[in-house]
């Protein structure tokens, strides 16, 4: 039933936001997966949630033991649109592969690599990846002008 469902892809969501990288990559591919599988259940991750409104009040109620009472099918699945801005870039573009629409046609997540991975390969894959833009540490200076060292005054003398 789809409210089973819902409850575990929520389960799975909480669990996600406090796991380590490659644990929550896994989650996130379990509930993308089973996204794809139970149609009813994607409508946790069309109903907004309202940024302003804390997660305390999400419908979902993690302590009950009951899928049919814990209100997942009333939520929605922000913890998702959360770890779109997780610091590790593999968990973060899973996550935003839930913002493209859902079709027949949508290739499930192969789980295998992700269950496979491990803090010693994630670094290994980021290492290894091109960056579009490096970042900056601080704002570039202009350079001093000629026969001066850029230093206050005091610290030459």
């Amino acid at each position: 039933p789809a409210y089973l469902s819902a409850a575990f892809a929520k389960r799975l969501g909480r669990i996600a936001l406090g796991a380590t990288p490659s644990g929550a990559a896994l989650a996130l591919g379990l509930v993308y997966n089973l996204l794809l599988r139970q149609p009813p259940v994607r409508v946790l991750i069309h109903r907004p949630f309202d940024a302003d409104v804390s997660a305390a009040h999400d419908t979902f109620d993690e302590s009950e033991v009951d899928p049919r009472l814990c209100g997942a099918l009333d939520s929605c699945l922000w913890e998702v649109d959360t770890m779109r801005q997780h610091y590790c870039p593999t968990v973060s573009s899973i996550a935003k592969m839930f913002a493209r629409p859902f079709s027949q046609a949508t290739p499930k997540v192969d789980l295998a690599p992700l269950s496979a991975l491990s803090a010693d390969l994630l670094m290994q894959v980021e290492l290894k990846r091109r960056l579009k833009r490096a970042p900056l540490a601080s704002t570039p200076t202009q350079p001093a002008a000629a026969g001066s060292t850029g230093l206050p005054k005091q610290w030459v003398e």
